[in-house]
């Protein structure tokens, strides 16, 4: 595995509209040639739903002119869009942590305001890592429940199709709070799962301490049934490149002249 050598901002909270307060990282994906960066920040009244662009993965990414894209009167929130055939969804929960999908407008262009569909497919879920789809069926693996200090377990749901019937897994968590002197003692951010030559992986984060400053780490993981998971040591730290921490990550698979 390429570990990573450096930690660098690809988009930045910026004062002045379209967003502003604090970004928080919900999914990578790319059509076209051209890479969307979906998130959340900060509103005035809780959380909104951005995207910005970028023709790397590495960025910096460009936030579009129309955000936000998706908003209403209560928060919007962990945005995870994933390509079905030809058509795109949003995976997104609503305040406090109901999940409801979106599609884009007519036009199909993803940066232009998305089209939130009524019902909820998933209730009381925590916050959402991912969805990816195994072949077989959809996955979500979520931070779930979530506890006091924003961390927990990780959780899955899956479902046949992205409307549902989402199913929570019965022999949930699928990741448990750490040990003792263990990288993820008190828990874990919600992280992104892909799903890649039969093998989940992922970059998950973990919480060695909750006083502040804590300072989550990513250390990989990988699953063959998205249920049992080996866990590595800590790859990346927030000290090595002078952040405090590292948390919410999202993994991207990019593919590039027929290589990985």
């Amino acid at each position: 595995m390429k570990l990573i050598s450096h930690v660098y901002p690809i988009i930045s909270p910026n004062n002045t509209a379209p967003g502003y307060s604090d970004h928080e990282m919900g999914s990578v994906i790319e059509k076209d040639g051209t890479h969307f960066l979906f998130y959340h920040y900060g509103v005035e009244n809780g959380w909104a739903i951005g995207v910005a662009y970028s023709q790397s993965p590495y960025g910096k990414f460009t936030m579009s002119p129309y955000n936000p894209i998706l908003s209403g009167s209560v928060a919007y929130a962990c945005p995870k869009v994933i390509k079905i055939g030809t058509d795109y969804k949003m995976v997104f929960i609503k305040s406090p942590s109901d999940y409801y999908l979106a599609h884009p407008n007519a036009s199909g262009d993803l940066l232009l305001p998305w089209v939130e569909e009524t019902n909820p497919i998933l209730l009381n879920f925590g916050y959402p890592g991912s969805v990816v789809w195994d072949n077989r069926q959809f996955l979500i693996h979520a931070c779930h429940p979530v506890d006091a200090n924003d961390e927990g377990q990780i959780a899955l749901a899956t479902a046949p199709l992205i409307d549902g019937l989402w199913t929570k897994f019965s022999g949930n968590p699928v990741i448990d709070y750490g040990r003792k002197g263990d990288f993820n003692k008190y828990g874990h951010a919600e992280s992104g799962v892909a799903f890649d030559a039969d093998v989940f992986k992922c970059f998950l984060s973990g919480a060695e301490r909750i006083i502040p400053p804590r300072n989550n780490r990513l250390a990989y993981a990988e699953s063959i049934n998205g249920i049992d998971w080996t866990i590595g040591q800590p790859l990346v730290k927030p000290e090595d490149f002078n952040y405090r921490m590292l948390s919410e990550p999202y993994t991207f698979i990019r593919t590039e002249a027929g290589k990985k």
